[in-house]
């Protein structure tokens, strides 16, 4: 299944505009995309993975109303810095296990939303710039 497939599903039955990374090229490819569940540990949320050349796996994760110990959960470490993409802000954060992450300064269609991985801070922008939220996708 597509992961625009699986937005679809996901925001008709969950109620979330959850994002995709849309007009991705070579090498990207969709190869995680779902409904995260939750344990005692972890809220439950939405991730949409994609793969380029290598180890380059970044991540778009979203929840509602995730707040901030959400963003910790998912992107904790130390300030980066910031970056300006399409006029909205986002925190860069070096994670301890060897990622980055993206924190967005605002939600997108609703949901918190942070782009991680183990690709460049160039890969991380790209993702990050192309997260669209399914309904501005839809076709």
């Amino acid at each position: 299944m597509q992961a625009s497939q699986i937005a679809r599903e996901v925001s008709s039955t969950k109620h979330w505009d959850v994002a995709v990374a849309d007009g991705l090229g070579s090498p990207w490819r969709a190869v995680n995309v779902a409904i995260v569940p939750g344990d005692k540990d972890h809220a439950e949320r939405w991730r949409a993975g994609y793969q380029g050349d290598g180890e380059d796996y970044v991540s778009i994760q979203q929840r509602k109303d995730g707040g901030a110990a959400w963003i910790k959960d998912v992107a904790s470490g130390s300030d980066a810095g910031s970056v300006d993409l399409g006029g909205v802000s986002w925190r860069k954060v070096e994670m301890q296990s060897g990622q980055k992450g993206l924190v967005r300064s605002q939600p997108l269609a609703g949901l918190d939303t942070v782009v991680t991985g183990k690709g460049s801070w160039a890969q991380l922008q790209q993702i990050a710039t192309a997260a669209k939220p399914y309904s501005q996708i839809a076709k």
